[in-house]
């Protein structure tokens, strides 16, 4: 599926020819997609979400927060796509925002036995956040 693409950020490789990336697990180090880095076409919402994870492998923050965005407008309810927009903001330092996708995380999240760890991570990072709000308020 292709919300579950985005959720597990694992490492990237690059081959020689710069067109194939291999994505590695961080969990298990088994291979997950080997795809072309460029989408078909607009709708390829795969190729787009292929594309943000490599902007990311390349550390473009800000390049791969607009595809996941793209991504997102195709597809509103993508929950892979919330996910990893979601802490990409935080990278960012936008809280508020981050926070929003991912509650739209939540709301949809991935049906898996490995989801549970993804949920898991998503409430407490909330949870922190908002305990940080709190905090700050109270100074």
């Amino acid at each position: 599926m292709v919300g579950d693409l985005l959720i597990d950020l694992g490492s990237a490789r690059f081959a020689p020819d710069g067109q194939t990336i291999a994505f590695t697990s961080n969990t298990n180090d088994q291979d997950l997609a080997e795809k072309k880095s460029g989408p078909k076409s607009p709708a390829d919402l795969e190729g787009q979400m292929l594309r943000g994870r490599i902007r990311l492998a390349r550390h473009q923050v800000n390049d791969a927060i607009a595809d996941f965005q793209s991504v997102l407008k195709l597809e509103p309810k993508l929950s892979g796509a919330h996910y990893g927009l979601a802490f990409l903001l935080l990278r960012r330092g936008d809280v508020s925002d981050a926070a929003y996708h991912l509650e739209a995380f939540l709301m949809d999240p991935p049906r898996s036995p490995e989801a549970e760890r993804w949920v898991k991570h998503a409430q407490k990072t909330i949870d922190d956040a908002q305990a940080n709000q709190a905090s700050q308020a109270r100074v």
